[in-house]
């Protein structure tokens, strides 16, 4: 009985690495993915009716195009890593980080189209 509640009041302190809400930083990552996704989306579509297809040789918009295309393919593997990543607490901080450099993953596939 008293071994039993040792045990729970260690996990509380800490000495289970588990961490209950790990769920919380992929599930908002996916939330503004889902809104933010169409639109990014919509955008490197935009920007790629813009751009010529390579033939023997490729022009600086069309290789930029393709670099954003880049851009967005490594935002959807990152947020497939934040979600089937560890679920410890001690990689919240990773996860939160995925979470924002996904979004910015995104956000910079536009700034290369349309920047250049």
């Amino acid at each position: 009985m008293q071994n039993e509640r040792d045990e729970t009041q260690d996990a509380r302190a800490g000495g289970d690495d588990y961490d209950p809400k790990w769920f919380v930083p992929p599930l908002i990552g996916t939330v503004l993915a889902l809104l933010t996704g169409p639109v990014v989306f919509l955008f490197l579509v935009l920007g790629h009716l813009e751009v010529q297809l390579c033939s023997s040789s490729c022009g600086r918009p069309t290789a930029l195009w393709y670099f954003a295309v880049f851009w967005a393919a490594t935002a959807l593997v990152t947020a497939t890593g934040v979600w089937f990543g560890p679920h410890s607490r001690r990689w919240r901080g990773l996860r939160t980080g995925g979470v924002v450099a996904m979004e910015a993953m995104a956000v910079m596939s536009i700034v290369v189209v349309f920047g250049s």
